[in-house]
């Protein structure tokens, strides 16, 4: 028989999830700029390692291993690693390239619609995590013992 994790535990849990989550969406956010302002090639260029996935949860403050949970392995990791695929191939190209054209708008553009869509799996899961807290407090206050008083 599976044991159930206790409320307080769960509710904790989802919480340390959403702010996983949201410190991802801030490196994402901090890789583009590294991107735009050209750091970003210089750091692939001492150390190829620097856009792999281990890399990635570490400067985001998280395990090295966290996009290899059962939560997030499905759903999450392989849009990150899109996300780093394409932020390293743009930021070669742009190394390869050093004038602006419009292939870099066009990779800028794909680079944010992979952002957004990350975003909006973020919103999902915050809005799903917020709904099963809801749940849980129902619970916890339905099963909550109710005093009665006995007529004698």
């Amino acid at each position: 028989m599976k044991k159930k994790l206790p409320d307080h535990l769960a509710i904790s849990g989802k919480q340390r999830t959403t702010e996983s989550l949201l410190a991802i969406e801030e490196l994402k956010e901090t890789l583009i700029k590294e991107l735009h302002s050209g750091t970003l090639l210089k750091a692939l260029k001492e150390d190829k390692s620097y856009l792999n996935l281990s890399r990635f949860c570490v400067r985001a403050g998280l395990g090295e291993n966290f996009l290899n949970g059962i939560l997030h392995k499905n759903s999450l990791k392989p849009t990150i690693k899109e996300f780093l695929q394409a932020l390293k191939r743009d930021a070669l190209a742009s190394g390869n390239h050093p004038t602006a054209n419009e292939g870099d708008s066009s990779d800028a553009k794909h680079l944010s619609k992979i952002l957004k869509r990350t975003a909006d799996l973020l919103h999902a899961e915050t809005l799903r995590a917020n709904e099963a807290e809801k749940q849980l407090r129902e619970i916890l206050a339905s099963t909550q013992p109710k005093i009665v008083d006995f007529l004698r």
